[in-house]
């Protein structure tokens, strides 16, 4: 399906998919970890992870 997209068609339909990924990745991980917020949640990447670098790397994005 993705195959037969015009490119710029293509990477729009990725860069969705990427963010609702991330969308339910982040939401299910403040439910697992009984955070109150999505703002608990990033002080708890900040406090644990040692903040964005620490969180893409657990994601395998750098």
């Amino acid at each position: 399906m993705i195959l037969g997209l015009p490119f710029w068609r293509r990477e729009r339909l990725q860069g969705y998919l990427t963010i609702f990924t991330i969308n339910n990745v982040v939401r299910e991980l403040v439910g697992e970890l009984n955070l109150r917020s999505v703002e608990a949640f990033l002080r708890f990447v900040e406090r644990y992870l040692g903040g964005p670098p620490g969180l893409m790397k657990i994601f395998k994005l750098r």
